[in-house]
């Protein structure tokens, strides 16, 4: 898994427009639970040109993404399941959880998420975040 503070000082970005250029025509499964939080994530996404698909719980047949945010505080008791399932299918996981919440950021890390952050991060620096689904892309 990557960690933040060390993969992020020294990202730069191109801008056109007001999105950034690596922003542009990903689609980004969303699983949370939480209605608040959902929006905030679908409004995100979309201001950076994303195709938002959020989602409470995964469906049999997973929707063709480059990546996947998921909330390991509301999805804490599937997380076995549902984080293989989408490392299987090859979407970059992204995982969060509150800064306090150590023990569950440590659970998105043993299972191999491909970016875990604190709550603040994903939604202060989304774009930022995103662009590491680019970076392996490029690889």
């Amino acid at each position: 898994p990557l960690h933040w503070a060390n993969r992020h000082r020294n990202i730069r970005y191109q801008h056109r427009g007001s999105a950034p250029a690596y922003a542009l025509d990903m689609t980004v499964l969303v699983l949370e639970d939480n209605l608040i939080w959902s929006v905030k994530l679908r409004n995100g996404l979309q201001s950076l040109g994303h195709e938002a698909i959020v989602v409470s719980s995964l469906p049999p047949d997973l929707p063709r993404a480059n990546a996947a945010i998921v909330n390991l505080t509301s999805r804490a008791d599937a997380l076995t399941q549902v984080i293989p399932r989408l490392k299987d299918a090859g979407i970059y996981v992204i995982a969060h959880a509150g800064h306090k919440d150590k023990q569950l950021l440590d659970v998105g890390r043993s299972l191999n998420c491909d970016a875990v952050v604190t709550n603040g991060i994903l939604f202060h620096k989304l774009a930022a975040v995103l662009s590491l689904v680019k970076i392996r892309d490029m690889h």
